[in-house]
């Protein structure tokens, strides 16, 4: 059904509405979309521009997170914090980093010199569903 509704899309320009709880789904088919909650339209655009898919960020996870965010930040970087769920097991704070892709090795050699633990380092992109559940508890 997928590449049908995308065939349809690409080849003769039809316009499908697609109405859809599997938000994984509907980021993979569609490439604009409506968020409603409530019978309200709390925001519409390209899913790449919802994700922030076209934003590069690096997903870092290190020790010491209070003096890293600090040191990035004087670097030139856009960070910012995400706190790990109390049961979580992992190890550090999660920080988000503004960098392109060509920048991550030097990121990664930037942290090291300065002593941090890296336990994690990935590229990082909102899903849809994330988006949603931000845009509802926001609403």
């Amino acid at each position: 059904m997928r590449e049908l509704i995308q065939a349809g899309s690409r080849e003769h320009g039809t316009t499908f509405f697609l109405s859809s709880h599997i938000l994984s789904e509907v980021e993979k088919i569609c490439d604009r979309v409506g968020i409603l909650h409530q019978g309200r339209l709390l925001r519409a655009g390209r899913v790449a521009e919802l994700t922030g898919s076209e934003q590069k960020r690096c997903l870092v996870r290190v020790g010491n997170a209070d003096v890293a965010v600090a040191v990035i930040s004087e670097a030139g970087w856009d960070v910012t914090t995400q706190t790990l769920p109390k049961a979580s097991h992992e190890t550090g704070v999660r920080m988000e980093v503004s960098v392109s892709d060509a920048e991550i090795p030097r990121l990664m050699r930037f942290l090291s010199a300065g002593y941090f633990d890296v336990y994690e380092a990935r590229p990082f992109v909102k899903s849809l569903e994330d988006v949603f559940r931000e845009m509802v508890a926001s609403a």
